[in-house]
């Protein structure tokens, strides 16, 4: 799975220093994937082979207008 910068930074304005870019961490083994970084991707569960794969996806298509 490849992430865009755009998926792993956030970009703040700061008035005393300026740009600054945010990237959250956490020491340990297990690995957290958020909110951002699944925006726009497809994941594909197959449980015959017990297999998880990703795919890039324009998921704008599948939003809906509110009323």
């Amino acid at each position: 799975m490849e992430f865009s910068p755009q998926q792993l930074f956030l970009m703040l304005d700061d008035k005393q220093q300026g740009q600054i870019a945010c990237l959250a961490m956490a020491p340990g083994r297990r690995t957290v994937i958020g909110a951002l970084q699944q925006m726009d991707t497809l994941f594909i569960f197959d449980l015959d082979d017990s297999k998880l794969s990703f795919a890039s996806e324009s998921c704008i298509q599948d939003t809906v207008e509110a009323a």
